[in-house]
Parts: C-alpha cells; structure tokens; sequence
C-alpha cells in the first residue's frame, strides 16, 4: 500500500509541476473537501501552505479511516512561515488522484 501511494503522489506532483499557472486543480486532479477548506479558514493556512507541505513532506503516516473505509494519509512539515502543518490526504477510488481531507 505505501509503494502504490508514493507512486500516486508522485504522479500528482509531477501533474502539479506541469500543469500551466491557473490550471493545477485539474491536472493534479486533487479535490477540496469542504472540511479542508474549513480548516484552512480556522488553522489560517492557504493552499499555498499545503501544497508546500505536500512537496516537502518529512513524514507520511497511514491511518484508516473508518468512516470510509479507506487509508488516509497524514504528510507532516511545515507551512510557508516555517509553522508546522500536516495535511491528510486520501487516493481517489479511481487511484488517479488526490483528495485534501483536512489540516492541522
């Protein structure tokens, strides 16, 4: 499981890195939950923060989910300003993409 998630957050990051300005959402094919964007608002970080921790993360933890039944991932690091900042994120069913499900 952990050998097939680095291989879908690679492939997101590289759609990241080639996505044109603007377009990233679409070819990175990641997905905002509302509770991500809530936490955004209540923890004060930006996209810009968690797409720093998901390019420099220092630590990824699994962790199930059993409200869906899934593997949640939790990536540790630290937002622009040098704060610590984890992300958890979620492969799409389709194992295509990435879902942001909440900070912290």
């Amino acid at each position: 499981m952990t050998d097939r998630f680095q291989e879908l957050y690679n492939q997101a990051l590289d759609a990241l890195d080639r996505a044109p300005d603007g377009q990233w959402i679409a070819a990175s094919e990641r997905v905002f939950l509302d509770v991500f964007r809530q936490r955004m608002k209540e923890r004060s970080f930006d996209i810009q923060d968690a797409l720093r921790v998901l390019e420099n993360a220092t630590n990824a933890r699994p962790k199930w989910n059993t409200k869906s039944s899934t593997w949640n991932y939790d990536l540790s690091g630290t937002d622009i300003d040098g704060e610590d900042l984890t992300i958890r994120i979620a492969i799409t069913e389709d194992d295509n993409g990435v879902v942001l499900v909440t900070g912290f």
